[in-house]
């Protein structure tokens, strides 16, 4: 009998292991955004101080 019950597990087992996964995914790609928008902000910053590197250059040239 107890070989039977741990070939078939509970259907709410695997209801909460799907919920689990997906909540993973979910976090992940919480993460994965976040960091994608900072990296987005830093590439930003960097191009504003280029630019105003080079406009602070070209102002002193002419």
């Amino acid at each position: 009998m107890k070989a039977e019950q741990q070939h078939a597990p509970d259907p709410l087992f695997k209801v909460v292991l799907e919920i689990k996964m997906i909540a993973l995914e979910i976090a992940i790609s919480i993460v994965f955004f976040v960091w994608l928008y900072r990296e987005l902000i830093h590439q930003l910053r960097k191009l504003k101080l280029q630019a105003f590197a080079i406009t602070k250059a070209a102002s002193l040239v002419v």
